[in-house]
């Protein structure tokens, strides 16, 4: 997958990579899309169910039945068009029954049924956990980058005077370098911040990458098996 020269290039050729990006729109859209399908599949098992007894309960979980499958169709078009994984359709679909019973039946022991109840609903805990970890990093690393920005707008409007000021265990450190021994003055400090912000910046970038890598793998074993003549 072209997903896979980005994940193994250089360490500050990340942020040229127009893949980089791509995966970071595509981890952000998991969060609103997880949650999307969690709505959509809790509340339409539990419609069905309790449709069952006036009868047209078999019909409606049918249809969400084949509903989800079209999902997990969606799924792959976005993988395909942020990661350029090739998963490609399943060219040997199974023959089902006549009758909305019978087909009703075959779903329900439809192996790709399973499979894509279990990636749309794991999709929804993978998603807040990712979008956490992008805002937390981006946050951070951007943060710190403007370090040197935020300090002089802060001197200049007589909010801040000096550099940091923070205590250890009760020892006392007039600068953020002092407890290393080092001196330097407050707006060296700052580019310090800003220069650890850049390689957290990278990092996360690189991370990101790797992350969606892992999740368009998980996505292909997940989907069904394609079969070639």
């Amino acid at each position: 997958m072209d997903q896979a020269r980005s994940v193994g290039n250089g360490f500050f050729d990340v942020i040229a990579e127009k893949q980089t990006y791509l995966s970071l729109i595509y981890l952000m859209l998991s969060f609103p899309l997880g949650i999307f399908y969690f709505v959509f599949i809790v509340t339409g098992v539990l419609i069905g169910i309790s449709l069952i007894p006036i009868f047209i309960g078999i019909p409606f979980l049918y249809v969400f039945m084949v509903s989800v499958k079209y999902l997990m169709k969606f799924e792959r078009r976005i993988a395909a068009l942020f990661l350029g994984v090739d998963i490609g359709e399943n060219t040997c679909n199974r023959e089902m029954g006549v009758g909305i019973l019978v087909k009703f039946k075959d779903n329900i022991f439809d192996i790709e049924l399973w499979k894509a109840l279990t990636y749309l609903t794991l999709k929804f805990f993978f998603g807040i956990l990712i979008f956490v970890l992008c805002i937390s990093l981006v946050s951070l690393s951007l943060g710190l980058i403007s370090a040197p920005v935020v300090y002089q707008i802060a001197v200049n409007t007589a909010y801040m005077q000096g550099g940091l000021y923070f205590n250890i265990d009760g020892v006392y450190f007039d600068s953020l370098l002092g407890f290393l021994g080092i001196s330097a003055t407050p707006m060296q400090e700052m580019l310090v911040l800003m220069l650890i912000g850049v390689f957290i910046g990278l990092g996360s970038l690189h991370l990101f990458n790797r992350t969606a890598y892992l999740m368009g793998g998980f996505l292909k074993v997940m989907s069904p098996a394609q079969h070639k003549e």
